[in-house]
């Protein structure tokens, strides 16, 4: 259930990138900072209503419901920091460019 809200960001994220890379043909860098400009306002802003809405349930007195509460809130603010943070650094990484295409491996 978690990894399935999670994915949503990341994907919204993604998405934005690929559209500023071209839409207005930026290079990787301009594109970065567009989407975090663009939708990092709204994936801090939706990660952190979801967190709170679930750290209502930790409050429960339901011990699974409790425990399920705490740990989707703590996955989501790894998931935040993976998405602003990891997620801009491995689209950063530089990129192999293959220069012989019709070289096949047998």
């Amino acid at each position: 259930m978690t990894m399935g809200i999670v994915v949503d960001d990341t994907v919204h994220f993604l998405t934005h990138y690929q559209y500023a890379r071209e839409a207005c043909n930026c290079n990787r860098v301009d594109a970065l900072v567009r989407t975090l400009e663009e939708s990092g306002h709204a994936i801090v802003l939706t990660t952190f209503i979801l967190m709170m809405g679930f750290l209502v349930l930790a409050s429960s007195d339901f011990i699974i419901n409790a425990n399920l509460g705490l740990l989707t809130a703590i996955t989501l603010a790894l998931a935040l920091v993976g998405d602003l943070l990891v997620l801009p650094a491995i689209l950063l990484l530089p990129q192999k460019r293959n220069t012989n295409p019709t070289n096949l491996a047998t």
